[in-house]
């Protein structure tokens, strides 16, 4: 199932289908998310940030995986 177009929502912001751009907001936000929960290796986090990216380069084309960005 794909869905690349854009939904607004009535009070200026938009709902959109991730795309490989948004690899770098993707990742700092799953960091960050993991750092809030108190996992504040810097190396294990820039060991996971970078395999995130590198699987979301394949995945997101792929359709493995289905991410939504509010702008």
């Amino acid at each position: 199932m794909s869905w690349s177009g854009g939904v607004g929502t009535g009070d200026g912001l938009k709902t959109r289908q991730a795309t490989l751009d948004d690899i770098p907001a993707l990742v700092r936000h799953r960091r960050r998310m993991f750092e809030s929960m108190g996992f504040c290796d810097e190396a294990i986090n820039d060991e996971m940030s970078a395999t995130v990216a590198e699987q979301l380069s394949r995945w997101i084309p792929g359709g493995e995986y289905q991410g939504w960005v509010v702008e």
